[in-house]
């Protein structure tokens, strides 16, 4: 058990420009660039770009089936309601940069992927995130002198 503060969700979105190009490069005077941006959230972000944001539930539970390349996640709200979500619903799960969570583990930052990637042969990697509580802090105290 580790207690992280700066757990996110991140995924790869990807973007496609079309840029102007000299004639001797394309004689359409066209070029087409693909980048793949990485963006955090401190929530899930879904295939349909609807979220569930981390302060809505109390816990994530992680599942690695034996012989998938997707992890199912169980959630936990705060009212006690559980939702079975697998990887493949994610945002980004079909990218060639599936999704996963990041934090910052003894210093370092480390991520943990929920999909595997095609380019990976040996399966999931040794260390695997298994349960996130989220914990959220209280609202501070009002002093009693600014009462009325």
């Amino acid at each position: 058990m580790v207690t992280v503060e700066d757990l996110s969700f991140a995924y790869f979105r990807r973007v496609f420009y079309t840029r102007s190009a000299s004639r001797a490069e394309s004689l359409s005077r066209q070029r087409m660039e693909i980048q793949d941006r990485r963006e955090e959230c401190l929530c899930l972000r879904l295939s349909d770009w609807s979220k569930i944001k981390f302060k809505k539930l109390r816990q994530i539970e992680i599942t690695y089936p034996e012989g998938s390349r997707l992890a199912l996640l169980r959630l936990t709200r705060h009212d006690g309601r559980v939702s079975e979500v697998s990887a493949g619903t994610l945002f980004g799960a079909a990218d060639p940069f599936p999704p996963r969570f990041g934090a910052t583990v003894d210093g370092l930052y480390r991520e943990f992927p929920l999909a595997l990637e095609d380019s990976v042969a040996g399966g999931w990697p040794r260390e695997l995130l298994s349960r996130v509580l989220l914990v959220t802090s209280p609202p501070p105290r009002q002093s009693r002198s600014g009462r009325r």
